[in-house]
């Protein structure tokens, strides 16, 4: 349910000899912004200037998503010449005019054309759409663009004007697969799925070779489509199955999985087509296997994986060529005297690649890395409209980066539970409150602190520039992420030990952190505040009705967050009904009586009567995953009970936020929700005015008057709600 520089470093050229910089403008503003600066909540919350680069196959264009001059988030292409440099106008492929453009988006292996997601209005019917590079008004949807979710599947160099999409547009509830060529725009139809598959590895051929399907009792199987009646090459228990999946094939047409069977983590399994035997190709003790690393010509070759922090690791005894780009690794690192960064795309012959650097208190940098010359270069995008033109262009947010000296850097840690299982543990702090460059720093005097839930729950926390926690950290407090059990990415013992635990032991793991901060004096006990999305809001209801967790939390904030479990599993889309199997066991089996008991019993809606801190209520009105019904009913049943919520519902908007004046009225909600002297009494708060929700679709229907000032900005009349009945 649901979805990054401790300090400036020096670029060295990899050369012969090796020459240090001087300080870079950057570097220089960042003397003006200093620990103590507030930065705009515009600049901090803003969709990243340049985000998520593609190479062109040939590596002579380069492909990005950008704000345009609205902060709209679109494609632009652009072309790059022998030394990294782009050249010519960036042309707008996109052109979206009111909601961003998603981060799915790939080259055609031809190079001719771009194939992207579009979500008009939220409701996560997302159309594949296909634009000619070399003219963006060629521009075609290749799934159908109202009620169906489409979905690019696969493209090879193998067929470099085709590539595979999948559609629900036959039967709501199962995904075909379709080919489809961007010369003509023909699609025909390679897979009907009358068996409830739910997920699909496309050959080389475009052609389905295997599919995998949840059982009845929960397990899930694998088989070869060309030969279903041979039975399952694979099957795996809902225990396995908490860590693996399918990842593709390689060129021989070996299947390759994250298989967890036999191990406490997933590895990389190599399953041979002929044999039916396995190898596995790479793996960790401590954690599964994460991002595949590919070569420009799709060849695996390494994958991410993160105990604490990610890291990029080569298959071991890599043949030629591909041995080369071990060499290019240690090139990189030694430039950037780091192992923060990933190598995100590639030409096809691997003579380019773009590199992204990620550290956890800067925005992410990207440099073009040319295997002739050994030299990495900062990629230096167009100037934005206004901006300073001595500011970072390599950098994802510009505007961010000159307020480098005011981003704080992420720590990791690791908390007991009170049953002695360990959760991996973020936390940031403001720079004016501790020396944060030490390994485990403390605050001087305990610190008002929100505690940030992530979603999913499938997901995990990891070590990475968190905005959320910078736009934090910055008006004063410490921000604290977990991965309690049920997170992802340590193994299905830990995942499985989230099963019917939703407002049980996760949310006691959530408690225990804060228990933690609390010991350790990073968190005043008086002043903490629970806030997440999705799940994360289901944890803050969780947590704020909940006898014995609401002491702890001083107030909270839902966004789209689950009240009622028996409305969420009612109202699911119909394409999650395949993976339903998996969805009961893992929180509880609805059909059966004492499923639906447990599912009143951890619902939030059922215990509104314990509600006594200030909330904040934040929702997309078409979400299909967590409907705008659940927000209501609980604010509702929650003034019904003399509480005094405030719920603020966002028009135009699903489960996730996809326009930009939307995300920034969200985040002055937050601040000035939190600033409160009912929740923590922050006193570093950028003022609102109507410019700061111009263009939102937001509307405040409950609890506007206890923000006078967000009442002002918005020019909505409130009537006064009665106090929450627990004097804070």
């Amino acid at each position: 349910m649901s979805k990054y520089l401790s300090s400036s470093r020096c670029l060295w050229l990899l050369a012969l000899v090796a020459a240090s910089c001087t300080d870079s403008a950057a570097e220089r503003i960042q003397k003006k912004h200093g620990p103590d600066t507030i930065i705009p909540r515009a600049i901090v919350n803003a969709n990243p200037s340049y985000t998520t680069l593609r190479l062109s196959p040939d590596g002579t264009q380069l492909a990005y998503r950008a704000r345009d001059e609205r902060g709209v988030v679109n494609i632009y292409v652009q072309k790059i010449d022998d030394r990294g440099e782009l050249v010519e106008p960036a042309l707008n492929l996109s052109r979206s005019a009111e909601r961003d453009i998603p981060f799915t988006y790939a080259w055609l292996k031809s190079g001719t054309h771009i194939a992207y997601h579009e979500d008009p209005t939220g409701e996560e019917n997302t159309v594949v759409t296909l634009v000619d590079v070399r003219d963006p008004s060629k521009k075609r949807a290749l799934t159908p663009e109202r009620g169906v979710l489409g979905e690019i599947q696969a493209l090879y160099f193998e067929m470099p004007q085709s590539l595979a999409v999948t559609t629900n547009e036959r039967d709501s509830e199962v995904f075909d697969v379709y080919r489809v060529d961007a010369t003509t725009g023909e699609r025909q139809r390679v897979f009907e799925n009358t068996d409830a598959y739910e997920d699909f590895v496309i050959g080389r051929d475009l052609n389905v070779a295997y599919a995998k399907k949840t059982n009845d009792d929960a397990t899930e199987t694998v088989v070869a489509t060309t030969q279903p009646s041979a039975g399952a090459v694979l099957q795996w228990s809902l225990e396995d199955a908490a860590a693996s999946d399918l990842v593709g094939v390689d060129a021989q047409g070996n299947l390759l999985v994250r298989d967890s069977w036999g191990r406490n983590t997933a590895a990389l399994v190599r399953y041979d087509k002929a044999s039916k035997a396995s190898s596995t190709i790479i793996s960790d003790p401590n954690s599964d296997v994460g991002r595949i690393l590919r070569a420009g010509d799709d060849t695996p070759v390494g994958a991410i994986f993160s105990t604490e922090r990610p890291e990029s690791r080569l298959f071991p005894n890599l043949p030629a060529p591909y041995d080369k780009i071990q060499e290019d690794q240690d090139n990189i690192r030694r430039a950037l005297k780091s192992d923060d960064f990933e190598v995100v795309s590639r030409a096809k012959d691997d003579s380019r690649a773009i590199v992204t650097f990620t550290p956890s208190n800067a925005p992410h940098s990207y440099f073009v890395y040319d295997r002739s010359r050994s030299s990495l270069k900062p990629v230096r995008f167009p100037a934005r409209p206004g901006a300073p033109e001595d500011v970072n262009r390599a950098s994802s947010n510009p505007e961010l980066d000159q307020y480098r000296g005011a981003l704080t850097p992420m720590h990791v840690t690791t908390v007991g539970a009170r049953d002695g299982e360990r959760l991996v543990t973020y936390y940031s702090l403001p720079l004016f409150a501790a020396d944060t460059q030490q390994d485990q720093p403390r605050p001087a005097a305990p610190l008002p602190t929100v505690l940030f839930v992530h979603g999913g729950p499938w997901e995990r926390d990891d070590y990475e520039f968190v905005a959320f926690h910078q736009f934090l950290a910055n008006r004063g407090y410490a921000v604290i992420s977990t991965n309690f059990r049920g997170s992802t990415g340590f193994g299905p013992r830990f995942v499985n030990l989230g099963n019917g635990e939703w407002g049980g032991k996760m949310q006691d793991d959530l408690d225990d952190v804060v228990d933690w901060a609390v010991r350790e004096k990073i968190a005043n006990s008086q002043r903490v505040a629970i806030v997440g999305w999705s799940y994360g809001g289901y944890a803050t209801l969780t947590a704020l009705t909940r006898p014995e967790s609401a002491p702890r939390y001083r107030c909270g904030i839902s966004g789209n967050g689950v009240a009622d479990l028996m409305t969420l599993v009612r109202s699911l889309p119909p394409y999650w009904k395949p993976g339903l199997a998996r969805f009961k066991r893992r929180l509880w089996d609805w059909d059966t009586a004492e499923g639906q008991r447990m599912l009143n019993e951890r619902s939030p809606l059922q215990h509104v009567a314990n509600l006594r801190r200030p909330l904040l209520i934040l929702q997309g009105a078409t979400d299909v995953r967590v409907t705008v019904d659940q927000a209501r009913t609980i604010a509702e049943a929650a003034e019904a009970n003399g509480a005094a919520p405030v719920l603020g519902i966002f028009s135009k908007e699903g489960h996730f936020l996809g326009r930009p004046e939307n995300i920034i009225a969200e985040a002055a909600m937050i601040e000035h929700f939190l600033a409160q002297s009912s929740c923590l009494g922050g006193s570093r708060l950028e003022p609102v005015s109507q410019e700061t929700f111009a263009g939102s679709t937001l509307r405040v229907e409950k609890g506007l008057c206890t923000l006078p000032d967000i009442a002002a900005a918005l020019g909505q009349q409130c009537s006064p709600q009665p106090t929450t009945n627990e004097a804070m």
